[in-house]
């Protein structure tokens, strides 16, 4: 994994490191030159400056696979729940059906 120091004061990021204490070290530098070896604080005027994990070619291709294959879950569990509501509303039709099937032989033989 890679890591990016980023500073959204100045609209600065930097190039990707591959380990997060050379991040650290754009960090330093950039504070240096920029803020006088201050620290953004992110309290009143913009975001706090930040190191950001950037996930490398393979990570970026298994979060897309993974994204895809939670879409398709997703599709299917919309297709049931669609599957299932229209079983629910047959059921319920079959049930009207049987209980005025029901009451007009009650009244029939009530009548008799």
């Amino acid at each position: 994994m890679r890591h990016v120091y980023e500073c959204p004061n100045c609209r600065v990021i930097g190039d990707p490191r591959i380990t997060r204490a050379d991040a650290v070290s754009d960090r330093t530098a950039h504070r240096d030159r920029a803020h006088h070896g201050l620290a953004p604080s992110g309290l009143g005027h913009g975001p706090a400056d930040s190191i950001q994990a950037v996930p490398g070619m393979l990570g970026q291709l298994a979060r897309g696979a993974f994204a895809d294959l939670a879409a398709a879950g997703q599709r299917r569990q919309h297709a049931k729940a669609r599957a299932a509501s229209a079983a629910n509303a047959r059921a319920e039709r079959l049930a009207t059906i049987a209980f005025f099937a029901v009451l007009v032989v009650v009244l029939v033989v009530i009548t008799r």
